[in-house]
């Protein structure tokens, strides 16, 4: 979960809901997905049980991420065809020489929580409170360079922002350095920034500021979403429309399914993602609520909403996307959704 939005990142293959021979992996008909333990790989999970794929002709095949270096092994050796990554891996992928094509982008949920009582102050807009930012040091429980740190940044240097940046291991340890009073505040991801804020809600100690995508429509406006993150075809069956579009649906439907069930979303996600349950499962209103938010976005919007990302991150770090921005080829987002 901490190395989630590595720009760098290539693929892998996702857990199994039905674990799948290796030899019927390289049958042809099977589909190689991967996600790392957020709440956006349940739709996949919801596919395969669904029978979706079986329906067209087609099997699953599930295995999560856990590492940069995992991914790229994935990448490097052709066994994954569909993955949830940060979107300047899509970029990265495709400066490289990758087929690549980008089917859906959400926004990951990205918290400021802090120790600052006036930070979270109720009344406080969120484009008010980042400005409280200004001169401040943030903890970043991820790699350097990683997609949440270049939000960070791009909005940063919008505003005129100077951040002081200080990396830590995990979100836990984030949350132990702001109770020590060795800093004031922190970006988390989701479910870690809910899990630490409920966990001080009786001492009030840590609190949610806001979240970045609640800043971007106001730093940017006309820009409504913010995305971070994307479904991304890789290797041979990115060339494939019918398969792209057969991915691409079924990962929306599931995620509207997920939306209209959070409580069997949740069954779901414990069962065939051990981690991810456990963390959704220690908040269990709190983890339902997120598959209310996935924010996935397809269509014309969605290429709209990628392409001022990819620019905004091309302008303040080009080596995030490899060098370049992308050709119009990296867009496969289809006109459909659920």
């Amino acid at each position: 979960m901490r190395r989630l939005l590595m720009p760098l990142l290539g693929l892998a293959v996702l857990t199994a809901v039905v674990f799948l021979e290796a030899a019927k992996a390289e049958d042809g008909n099977t589909i190689r997905f991967s996600a790392p333990p957020v709440p956006q790989a349940v739709p996949f999970l919801r596919a395969a049980e669904s029978g979706a794929f079986r329906n067209a002709g087609r099997t699953a095949a599930f295995t999560p991420w856990r590492s940069p270096e995992q991914l790229r092994t994935f990448v490097a050796n052709g066994t994954a065809d569909a993955v949830i990554a940060a979107l300047p891996t899509a970029a990265v992928l495709a400066n490289k020489g990758i087929p690549c094509k980008i089917l859906a982008v959400y926004s990951a949920p990205l918290w400021i929580v802090s120790t600052d009582a006036s930070a979270a102050a109720s009344g406080t807009s969120a484009l008010d409170a980042f400005a409280l930012l200004h001169g401040k040091e943030i903890l970043l429980p991820f790699g350097p360079g990683n997609m949440p740190e270049l939000a960070l940044k791009v909005l940063a240097a919008e505003r005129g922002i100077n951040l002081k940046i200080r990396h830590c291991g995990s979100a836990m340890e984030a949350a132990n350095l702001l109770r020590r009073g060795q800093s004031a505040y922190a970006l988390l991801p989701e479910p870690a920034a809910t899990l630490v804020t409920e966990r001080e809600q009786q001492a009030e100690r840590i609190r949610k500021c806001f979240s970045l995508k609640d800043v971007w429509p106001h730093v940017f406006p006309g820009q409504a979403s913010m995305p971070t993150a994307a479904l991304i075809m890789v290797g041979p069956l990115a060339e494939n429309l019918e398969v792209c579009a057969l991915v691409r649906q079924n990962f929306m439907e599931g995620a509207a399914w997920a939306e209209a069930n959070p409580e069997a979303a949740l069954r779901l996600a414990e069962t065939a993602y051990p981690e991810l349950g456990k963390r959704l499962g220690l908040t269990p209103e709190s983890g339902k609520d997120v598959f209310h938010s996935l924010g996935l976005l397809t269509g014309r919007e969605g290429e709209q909403a990628a392409r001022f990302m990819l620019e905004r991150l091309f302008a303040i770090n080009p080596a995030s996307l490899g060098g370049r921005l992308p050709d119009s080829g990296i867009w496969r987002f289809g006109d459909a959704t659920p």
